[in-house]
């Protein structure tokens, strides 16, 4: 029967060509963080983000007394490049967050791609979908990412859903 689930969001560690595949072919879209450990893919995203000069729309907010600012580039993805027929957009997500005193003390770059048509996503949903993303990260996820690196070894193989719960359930 048809799927409860029409879009899965994937960290940085389980992103490959393969992947994206398997979740295609399953009927289902994704949008997959991108790191420069990545590879091949990181270099497509960072080489046709580089042409968006300007973002295409910035939020602010203050929380605890920082103001977080976030812009979000986005370029379509070429159809086919690197083997990504499915993909049909990347997104550059710069963030700067700002003390009270004016000082900014962070600034980071997340980049994502994503199966889904642009046109379904406002400028706004895609920035909380990068921010819900996140908050999984910086919950659950953060044993798997940085006490078992799971970034730098990703899991890719038929075993993938089988290793996974049981890495979950340790």
């Amino acid at each position: 029967g048809p799927s409860v689930v029409t879009v899965v969001r994937i960290d940085a560690g389980m992103n490959s060509l393969a992947n994206g595949n398997g979740i295609i072919e399953r009927g289902i879209d994704y949008i997959m963080a991108v790191k420069s450990n990545s590879g091949h893919t990181y270099q497509l995203l960072r080489a046709h983000l580089g042409s968006v000069t300007e973002p295409e729309y910035t939020e602010v907010e203050v929380v605890g007394g920082k103001q977080k600012e976030r812009s979000l580039y986005r370029c379509g993805f070429p159809e086919g490049i690197g083997g990504w027929t499915h993909a049909r957009e990347g997104w550059l997500v710069r963030s700067f967050v700002t003390d009270s005193n004016g000082v900014v003390s962070d600034v980071e770059e997340r980049y994502f791609i994503t199966s889904l048509k642009p046109y379904l996503n406002s400028h706004a949903n895609v920035l909380r979908c990068v921010r819900n993303h996140w908050a999984m990260e910086n919950t659950g996820n953060w044993v798997l990412d940085t006490l078992w690196k799971e970034d730098s070894a990703p899991w890719c193989n038929a075993a993938l859903e089988l290793v996974t719960l049981l890495r979950l359930i340790a």
